[in-house]
């Protein structure tokens, strides 16, 4: 196991390829981007794992109460909440 660095967009749905199992710790902006770190087997296949990042005040389309909160991150006088989409809900969608 080992804990890796991933540099994700600013954007409302971001989609990353990570280990199977992967446990996210946080994320942050660090320099003048925004990353996550999660502890990894890098021996593991990878999967497919959706997050939405949400600005304080933004709508909250899609919200369900199964996300997992990741972290809320500060950038400079922005806001930003990152959830985790659990799987099954991110493959129901893209259907």
């Amino acid at each position: 196991m080992r804990i890796y660095k991933y540099d994700i967009s600013l954007t409302d749905h971001v989609r990353l390829s990570l280990p199977k199992d992967a446990r996210i710790l946080d994320a942050q902006i660090q320099g003048a981007r925004l990353r996550l770190w999660a502890v990894v087997d890098p021996d593991a296949p990878h999967e497919t794992v959706e997050f939405r990042i949400i600005g304080t005040g933004h709508p909250i389309i899609d919200y369900r109460p199964d996300w997992g909160h990741v972290s809320t991150v500060q950038d400079r006088e922005f806001v930003w909440h990152i959830f985790r989409v659990p799987s099954g809900e991110a493959q129901k969608e893209r259907k």
